[in-house]
């Protein structure tokens, strides 16, 4: 799912798949099928993609009004103090999850989607989230993290 969600809208062969993530075709025609019968994907323009269910499941979660509710006072006091966006973000494994947004009355925007998965290792907002965790916990974090969004890679002035 991470990998298709990732990959964006454009077609990918079955073949490139499985090559990519190293599953015998077989196997992987079997797993997209289930997908696809659970609603998980859609089969569309010869290609896969991300399908209802997981926007069923996100809808639930992104509508909690705790979080958002209790949140968002706060969020709109600090966009209108500090000219800039505010946003908050809850850690979902190695990632991290824009759960609403504030735009301050700054020029400077900050493009980031409600629901839309950021890598925890840049940003200060994923070095927040991981910043109390115990060392071996957020070196883990940080692992997977990089190997999930390789094309920002961790150097060492972004370290937490």
């Amino acid at each position: 799912m991470d990998y298709l969600a990732h990959r964006g809208l454009g077609y990918i062969s079955v073949q490139q798949m499985s090559r990519d993530l190293n599953i015998p075709r077989p196997t992987l025609y079997r797993l997209l099928d289930g997908l696809v019968d659970v609603g998980m994907l859609i089969r569309l323009d010869g290609g896969y993609h991300v399908g209802p269910k997981v926007l069923t499941w996100a809808s639930k979660t992104l509508t909690r009004p705790d979080v958002v509710r209790l949140a968002r006072p706060s969020l709109e006091k600090l966009a209108y103090e500090s000219s800039l966006t505010s946003a908050i973000y809850i850690r979902m494994g190695s990632c991290r999850v824009c759960m609403d947004r504030v735009e301050g009355p700054g020029i400077v925007r900050h493009d980031v989607r409600i629901g839309e998965s950021l890598s925890l290792h840049v940003g200060s907002s994923g070095r927040v989230l991981l910043a109390w965790l115990p060392d071996e916990t957020r070196e883990e974090l940080l692992q997977a993290s990089c190997t999930q969004f390789p094309e920002y890679p961790l150097t060492a002035s972004a370290s937490p």
